[in-house]
């Protein structure tokens, strides 16, 4: 089987050549994924920062609500 498809080999296409359906759905497809690579980023930061709010400063009743080892 041949990948000669798949290769952009093809320099004299235009992109006139591409029907405006499929670059509009292209184009479309492009936002959600700049979309969800924002949102995804977002939620890392916000983890980031949540992580290392928990972990920098440790509170006074974090030892009193510990389990005993013996209730295990």
């Amino acid at each position: 089987m041949s990948n000669d498809n798949m290769e952009p080999s093809n320099s004299n296409m235009s992109i006139d050549a591409v029907p405006q359906w499929l670059r509009a759905m292209l184009e479309l497809q492009q936002q959600q994924i700049a979309d969800m690579h924002a949102t995804q980023q977002r939620q890392y930061e916000e983890i980031q920062r949540l992580s290392q709010g928990t972990h920098a400063i440790p509170t006074s009743t974090e030892s009193n609500t510990k389990v005993p080892k013996e209730r295990l």
